[in-house]
């Protein structure tokens, strides 16, 4: 019976497994077929694959410049949010070390829960009032700010899983609370900070609702200029297939190559 249990759980992990995979693999293989193939029904999985797609994502130049945007916009916003948000992870840590109310935690992660289309019409408004409309700069700080929850929640869990005599131990050695913070804390966090910020940057790097009211001509990211595709003639499957490929392809090498960093910063400190 417990083989048989375990079979059926492979089995089911699996087929699930398959299940979320089957988007990407329906991607690939559209991402080779012309624009006809790819409209027939019942669709073809055998065909004779051509590189027009993929080719024409490059034609024009557009897909460098949106690229450029997407991962410059991403990287802006995990360093500017990471300045932020890892010490006052560490401080909300800190609190719930040493037994102090703070109330400061619970509200970060209230704003998670606030529609983004709530707020979309103040955040317009003080972008245009600072001349920050239409700029990667503009995005970036308002990614940051979508982020900052996500990082704060990671790292405090992180950090409370560092036992609280080891600041203790660099406090009586004359560290100041900087020098533990940088010095002390920093160093033994980096598979947390690397989770995080490689969390922060898939997210920021697919977001598609604020990049579409807040950029401009010149700072679109790929998510828009993949919407661009959408016509009143229709969508073109094989050409978004195409960009759509070469768009997730740095995201799926980036989580390939730290998948184990992630599930270990995501376990450290779930478990006492």
């Amino acid at each position: 019976m417990k083989k048989l249990t375990e079979s059926l759980v492979t089995l089911l992990t699996y087929v699930v497994a398959g299940l979320i995979f089957f988007p990407i693999l329906w991607i690939i293989l559209n991402a080779f077929k012309t624009e006809n193939v790819a409209y027939q029904f019942p669709p073809a999985f055998v065909f004779t694959p051509v590189l027009d797609q993929v080719i024409g994502a490059f034609g024009n130049g557009s897909y460098f410049l949106y690229l450029y945007n997407s991962l410059a916009v991403s990287v802006f916003s995990v360093i500017f949010v990471n300045i932020l948000a890892l010490p006052l992870a560490f401080y909300l840590a800190e609190c719930e070390w040493y037994n102090k109310s703070s109330k400061l935690f619970g509200w970060i992660l209230s704003t998670k829960f606030m529609p983004a289309v709530g707020i979309a019409v103040p955040i317009y408004i003080m972008l245009k009032d600072t001349g920050l409309l239409g700029t990667n700069f503009g995005l970036g700080i308002i990614y940051s700010a979508v982020s900052m929850p996500l990082i704060v929640l990671v790292m405090r869990s992180f950090f409370l899983d560092i036992p609280p005599a080891i600041i203790e131990a660099a406090s009586i050695d004359g560290a100041s609370y900087w020098g533990i913070f940088l010095r002390v804390i920093l160093p033994i966090s980096t598979p947390g900070i690397a989770t995080s910020t490689i969390l922060a940057v898939i997210f920021n790097y697919n977001e598609y609702f604020f990049a579409t009211i807040l950029s401009g001509p010149n700072s679109k990211t790929l998510s828009v200029y993949l919407s661009s595709f959408m016509t009143s003639e229709g969508l073109f499957w094989a050409k978004v297939s195409g960009i759509s490929l070469l768009a997730i392809l740095p995201i799926l090498v980036l989580g390939f190559l730290a998948q184990q960093r992630i599930v270990r910063g995501l376990t450290l400190g779930a478990v006492k």
